[in-house]
């Protein structure tokens, strides 16, 4: 009995690429190229120059937004500012709630509230 084998499936590495570059997820990319998603992810372990498609296609895209962001923090842009120092340098936003009392002012952030301390804390806003 011989066994049957599916035929390789030739893929336009050029498309696959743009597509990764579009911002598209690998089922987006599966459903694009009329593959099933295991299809795909089978094709990236065993194809080398397919995975690497992908991973550059990613990195081109991601490329020209940041490209786009930078132009605009250039500009002046604050939200793109804010955005680029949370994501990129650390930075957050803390809630902190002054308490005044017997001991005096007492400061803590979101983090220092139980569950139901910071639950009454949004209920009054």
């Amino acid at each position: 009995m011989t066994k049957v084998t599916k035929p390789k499936i030739e893929f336009d590495l050029a498309k696959v690429e743009s597509l990764a570059a579009n911002g598209l997820t690998q089922e987006q990319i599966a459903l694009a190229l009329g593959i099933s998603e295991s299809t795909l992810y089978n094709n990236k372990r065993e194809n080398e120059e397919f995975a690497a498609a992908i991973k550059s296609g990613k990195a081109k895209g991601i490329a020209v937004v940041t490209n786009k962001l930078m132009e605009s923090i250039k500009k002046g842009n604050m939200t793109g500012m804010i955005f680029f120092l949370k994501t990129q340098a650390g930075w957050k936003e803390t809630v902190v709630n002054e308490h005044a009392g017997a001991l005096g002012v007492v400061s803590m952030t979101a983090e220092d509230l139980t569950d139901d301390q910071l639950a009454g804390v949004i209920a009054r806003k």
